[in-house]
């Protein structure tokens, strides 16, 4: 810290580990300017200074890894100094940190899409290596949450080759993987197909780009599987009998069509004059039979070719009849197996049928013990009834008994005597009248 004449003060950061870049940069000042009488500045200098600042300590805070609870107490400290008041107190609006993300819908769950072109232009922008095609490693695989989740989430990993640095392209989450691949791999087919189409624009240098790697886990588990390179069955196309037609178009791109016969006979020419290529008499021999070999292949070679193609086509029939054979085979097994396993389902139906019986005929005996246990009680509470009717039946002829025997010995001999008296008259009495 510094004053002049005119009572300013002027404040210079020089060599400040928080302000370098790692191999970007090896010397950062920053000049503020301050008047103390008027407390005047520039407003626009000042802040195109603390953006620049801003981005300095962001771009410190991401090659450190910093976290953002050290990032923003240390931005808390800054702004207690009237120097730094206006830089931001809080590490996600220094970093800019996204607070929304989209998420879309995969079936049967969310798919969000980080996008790569931001990635690999920050891992280009301090790279040392001098890149003149980005080559772009990509693998997709499913991973559980934890051994007792049914629910794995699907990481769409990336990393720009020869570095080893890996980020994160896309991640899919759902209960199961996902069922339509076309569907999950949208948006990075998209941006994939527009890089490698355009280009990516990294340090003002528009640099081509191709996918290098797919890597992906076994058919069972993933959901992509990528082509295996095929040979080929017929050679690359060549111009003039010999000469690949791949090294023409090499040269179309960057010297158009008369790029490559201008630098043969360049090359040719230099090489003679300067005696590199000495034409002895092996050249001429070598010319001669050039032109004889060329000769032969014009007439005899497309003879040649389709006796040679239809044995290729013969051999290639007998493989294929093998395989075909293998696979009707194996078919055949299949349908089999399958056959079996309709028959086990039969087996299952015998078994249930056959386990329904045996309730059926469980409940059966089940009933006739219950008619058993009714039968016995209703036999002993019989008994008991008929014992209480015989016991009535005893007391009731007893007391009869007893009371007749009561009566008669009640009954005197003269009440006897006039009780037959009296009978006698009654009879007479009814007879006079009859």
């Amino acid at each position: 810290m510094e004053f002049n004449e005119n009572n300013d003060i002027f404040i210079q950061y020089k060599n400040n580990d928080m302000l370098k870049q790692s191999n970007k940069y090896e010397e950062i000042s920053y000049l503020q300017h301050y008047d103390i009488s008027s407390n005047k500045s520039s407003d626009v200098a000042f802040e195109t200074r603390d953006s620049n600042l801003q981005q300095d300590l962001a771009i410190w805070a991401v090659q450190h890894q910093v976290t953002h609870s050290a990032l923003t107490a240390l931005l808390h400290r800054l702004k207690k100094h009237p120097c730094f008041s206006h830089l931001s107190s809080d590490a996600r609006s220094l970093l800019k940190t996204p607070r929304q993300q989209e998420i879309r819908t995969v079936v049967p769950g969310s798919y969000s899409h980080f996008g790569f072109s931001n990635f690999i232009k920050r891992i280009l922008t301090f790279s040392k290596d001098n890149i003149n095609c980005v080559k772009l490693a990509v693998h997709i695989d499913g991973l559980p949450l934890s051994k007792s989740s049914q629910q794995p989430f699907w990481p769409i990993l990336g990393s720009v080759l020869p570095h080893g640095e890996v980020f994160i392209i896309g991640i899919y989450h759902g209960n199961e993987k996902p069922a339509d691949a076309n569907d999950f791999l949208q948006d990075f087919v998209n941006e994939a197909r527009d890089i490698c189409t355009n280009g990516i624009d990294v340090n003002a240098q528009l640099l081509p780009a191709a996918l290098s790697q797919h890597v992906a886990q076994s058919s069972s588990t993933a959901v992509t599987e990528f082509s295996r390179p095929k040979r080929l069955i017929d050679p690359s196309p060549v111009r003039h009998g010999f000469i690949p037609e791949e090294w023409f178009q090499a040269f179309y791109s960057k010297t158009g069509a008369s790029g490559p016969y201008v630098f043969a006979i360049s090359v040719g020419t230099y090489l003679a004059s300067k005696e590199l290529y000495v034409m002895e008499h092996e050249f001429y021999n070598g010319l001669s039979m050039l032109i004889l070999c060329v000769t032969a292949i014009k007439m005899f070679g497309p003879k040649v070719a389709q006796f040679l193609d239809k044995e290729v086509d013969k051999y290639s029939d007998s493989l294929e009849e093998s395989r075909n054979s293998e696979i009707a085979e194996h078919e055949n097994l299949i349908a089999h197996e399958k056959k079996e396993q309709w028959r086990i389902e039969g087996q299952k139906m015998i078994m249930d049928i056959k386990k329904e019986n045996i309730k059926m005929q469980l409940e059966a005996t089940y009933r006739e013990r219950i008619m058993q246990v009714y039968q016995e009680v209703k036999k002993r509470l019989d008994y008991q009834v008929q014992i209480q009717n015989l016991e009535r039946q005893i007391a009731q002829k007893h007391m009869v008994q007893w009371i007749v025997n009561g009566v008669l010995k009640a009954i005197t001999p003269d009440q006897e005597k006039a009780t037959l008296q009296q009978c006698i008259k009654d009879l007479e009495a009814l007879a006079t009248k009859a």
